[in-house]
């Protein structure tokens, strides 16, 4: 989905970067829960 959005110019964070699977994950939310037991 990425490549495709720089591709049509509908992306907003510009340059593209080199690695776009790396820099999805590491804007991706991640919950941690501590454990109560």
């Amino acid at each position: 989905v990425a490549a495709k959005a720089y591709e049509l110019g509908l992306a907003t964070r510009l340059p593209q970067p080199k690695e776009l699977e790396q820099c999805a994950e590491s804007s991706m939310y991640s919950p941690s829960y501590r454990s109560y037991r």
